[in-house]
């Protein structure tokens, strides 16, 4: 289940005019697909994308979703919608033997495998689960070697972000990572699972919602100030706003010496090989003598 996904997405009508491309690009690549390595990928995921590019895949995309900006190589690669909206026209156009999809993509899923396509399903989960992914994705694309190296060299860097932060005092850490800009009406915060959890964990930090089994929840503002965190951490995707986060904050009761941080960049709320890069700016967030 993807963080963010509250509702199973209806893809784009095909129409007449994608149903003839339907068939024909059918009839023109069906013999291709088998048992092969994948030689042509697609990702509607963006950290799958990053993923594939990491273990030396880049050269096999050949298509990735609206949402994909990482790496830099991915602006030349055509768009294959985004996940509430994919264009199974503009998939079928670029002849993909391998996709990477989200899980509730479903009817999309079941749309590809009916033309012989094979269908990669990448669950956001927690760190660890990311990293079954990376080995997946090697294993699936004859790079296992790579995938390993890669694997090895987040762990790596994890592991020495915690030793950063060993002995340090906890601070109580409020991850955000969605809200309304300007409001606490719809908050969406980090659970005790999944890879927001992880990260603040790993970086030396107590998330105040350790105790509630889920990914990602809407929380009310009644029970966000009643946890009373240390640190507010919030993962901005609206540009500019960092100012005005932090006021409204700070404006709240009991927030005045709370401490507010701002990450900006969808970049951050991706389950993918940066993972390391966002646990190091969290540390160092939580624990600022550590930068120094």
């Amino acid at each position: 289940m993807g963080l963010l996904v509250t509702r199973v997405p209806r893809p784009r009508s095909v129409g007449i005019a994608a149903a003839a491309v339907v068939t024909v690009a059918v009839l023109l690549w069906a013999g291709e697909l088998g048992a092969q390595t994948p030689q042509r990928v697609a990702s509607l995921v963006p950290a799958a994308t990053e993923i594939l590019f990491a273990i030396g895949a880049g050269d096999r995309v050949v298509g990735v979703g609206d949402y994909d900006d990482y790496p830099a190589a991915v602006e030349r690669l055509p768009r294959l919608g985004g996940l509430v909206d994919p264009n199974l026209e503009a998939i079928l156009a670029v002849r993909p033997d391998f996709i990477v999809v989200d899980p509730a993509q479903r009817s999309l899923t079941t749309q590809l495998e009916g033309v012989g396509i094979e269908v990669y399903s990448f669950a956001t989960g927690s760190i660890q689960e990311m990293l079954v992914h990376v080995h997946t994705l090697g294993g699936e694309l004859d790079l296992a070697a790579e995938a390993a190296q890669l694997s090895a060299s987040v762990v790596q860097g994890l592991h020495a972000v915690t030793a950063s932060v060993v002995g340090r005092p906890a601070p109580r850490v409020l991850a955000v990572f969605g809200r309304r800009p300007g409001s606490f009406a719809e908050l969406w915060v980090s659970g005790g699972v999944g890879f927001l959890h992880d990260v603040v964990e790993l970086a030396g930090g107590s998330n105040v919602f350790a105790d509630i089994a889920r990914p990602g929840f809407k929380s009310g503002l009644e029970a966000i100030l009643s946890r009373a965190p240390d640190v507010v951490l919030e993962f901005e995707t609206a540009d500019g706003r960092a100012t005005a986060i932090h006021a409204e904050w700070k404006a709240l009761p009991g927030f005045a010496d709370v401490r507010v941080v701002t990450i900006p960049g969808d970049w951050a709320t991706r389950p993918s090989p940066r993972i390391v890069l966002l646990a190091a700016e969290v540390a160092d967030a939580l624990h600022p003598e550590r930068a120094r």
